[in-house]
């Protein structure tokens, strides 16, 4: 049999105090090949982006300017996305000066809020796809 290969999974960190809300939304993100992993409170945002490298921060937390002011300049490295209900767009303006690349609508339909974290991750190289072992031969 041929060997096919495998692609490293990108990884998400979710920030949201919300239990409810954090659960739908890794929910709602199953079928986007995402390694996903959520938070409730900035002190365990910070410490999971110190353990672990995440290629996406998604903040769908209410108080999101708080979130981002604790975690962004911990990380600098991390890349935001804050999903929230406010459209206002002086109230946009300070989450992306607090470190959050984008801002998007929590009404935002599932399969857009994907493509948008896609295009906001670090783009994937060949190093990121690794073969699969061989197959052990079937014993006769």
């Amino acid at each position: 049999m041929a060997r096919t290969q495998r692609m490293k999974l990108q990884t998400v960190l979710i920030i949201d105090a919300d239990v409810d809300r954090r659960e739908k939304l890794m929910k709602a993100m199953l079928g986007e090949a995402f390694k996903m992993r959520a938070v409730g409170t900035s002190k365990e945002a910070v410490l999971a982006l110190k353990r672990q490298e995440h290629d996406l921060v998604v903040v769908s937390d209410a108080n999101a300017k708080a979130l981002l002011k604790e975690t962004a300049p911990a990380v600098p490295e991390a890349r935001f996305l804050v999903l929230t209900d406010v459209e206002n767009l002086d109230v946009v303006m300070e989450l992306q000066s607090l470190g959050a690349q984008e801002v998007l609508s929590r009404k935002l339909p599932t399969a857009q809020l994907a493509e948008r974290m896609r295009r906001l991750m670090p783009k994937m190289s060949p190093t990121d796809i690794t073969p699969r072992p061989p197959e052990k031969p079937a014993k006769k």
